[in-house]
């Protein structure tokens, strides 16, 4: 088990920092394909995440990106706070364990440093990358999607997501899924 453990995606780009395993990059960088040929390039190198602090296009509250963050084992352990070599056997030991939500009040909830009212919202002003040639338009390629389940409650899932326009997401959900 590793000695620091972050405990939520802040801690845990402050210690990739800490590790040199995060590069910044200041220059200009597209939304429309740029962001996903950087990421296919550190990926194909085992290179290190990436900070992308001035994102053409964007104009939300928030115009910076982290990518590549979980592209290599040493990271993804190192954000579960475990060693390499003990990754397969944490996460398989956690499989089917649900675990109870930590509640947060909202004065003190980081997800509700900036909020926009629902008349507001537009999916289309966020920095989401069209990644590939051949997508059908922006994704979020690592959404994680939370929806009541009829039998079995809330539920979380990891799927890919299109942006289809201002408040609307399209989600492939397997019926295994």
């Amino acid at each position: 088990m590793n000695e620091t453990k972050s405990t939520d995606f802040r801690g845990f780009l402050g210690l990739l920092k800490e590790q040199g395993d995060i590069a910044s990059f200041d220059e200009e960088i597209s939304l429309e394909y740029e962001i996903g040929a950087l990421c296919r390039l550190l990926s194909d190198r085992d290179g290190p995440a990436a900070m992308l602090n001035c994102i053409a296009g964007a104009t939300a509250p928030c115009t910076r990106a982290a990518v590549n963050v979980y592209g290599t084992r040493r990271r993804l352990a190192a954000a579960l706070g475990v060693s390499e070599a003990g990754l397969l056997d944490f996460v398989a030991s956690r499989i089917g364990k649900r675990i109870d939500p930590e509640l947060v009040s909202s004065g003190v909830a980081s997800c509700q440093e900036v909020v926009i009212p629902e008349a507001e919202v537009d999916l289309r002003l966020w920095p989401i990358p069209l990644w590939n040639e051949g997508d059908g338009g922006p994704y979020i390629t690592a959404g994680l999607w939370i929806a009541p389940h009829p039998e079995f409650g809330w539920n979380i899932a990891h799927h890919r997501g299109q942006i289809y326009g201002p408040r609307e997401i399209g989600v492939c959900v397997a019926p295994d899924h």
